[in-house]
């Protein structure tokens, strides 16, 4: 089978980064203008530009991330990765399939056969990010659609479970 690769959908990164930005904005100028009114910092102006920073920093990040248009996940016959999700191998995962939340929309999930062994191998940040994006799906690793590009999470199962079972059906160690 041919490798599965999608991209991040760059039109949301760009609007996320876009909306980060004005916000830095309608945030930044007031307290700029307040600081130079009063002359010396206070800390509703010390904790709005703390904010500032940290919202100039998203709009970078997407907007960069928009540009540079990664791809969020790569399927094929060793296992999955992707910017979104840590490479795991199939031999690794039990099972694969579609979360929905009327909210927060659908997901491509896949529950893993020892999560501690996976999560011990991850860096402390990305253990956190993993655990606070699965936890209330059943699965341990989520990929949201709307951060796909041109892709339906529905047939990304499917082909999952195609490479699933293919890997399964040639491993070595199968009984």
């Amino acid at each position: 089978m041919t490798p599965t690769i999608v991209h991040i959908n760059p039109r949301r990164a760009r609007f996320l980064g876009l909306l980060c930005g004005a916000l830095t904005l309608l945030m930044g100028l007031p307290l700029v203008a307040v600081f130079l009114s009063i002359g010396h910092f206070e800390l509703p102006i010390v904790l709005g530009l703390i904010l500032v920073v940290i919202f100039a920093a998203l709009a970078v990040f997407s907007l960069g991330l928009a540009r540079r248009r990664p791809v969020a996940l790569r399927m094929d016959e060793r296992g999955i990765s992707g910017y979104y999700v840590e490479p795991a191998l199939w031999r690794d995962i039990a099972d694969i399939g579609l979360w929905s939340q009327p909210k927060a929309g659908r997901f491509i999930g896949f529950s893993l056969k020892d999560p501690k062994l996976f999560f011990d191998q991850q860096s402390p940040w990305r253990r956190f990010v993993t655990w606070a994006n699965g936890r209330n799906a059943g699965y341990h690793l989520i990929i949201a659609e709307s951060i796909l590009k041109d892709a339906d999470v529905a047939e990304l199962v499917r082909i999952a479970q195609t490479f699933h079972a293919a890997a399964q059906a040639n491993s070595p160690t199968r009984m």
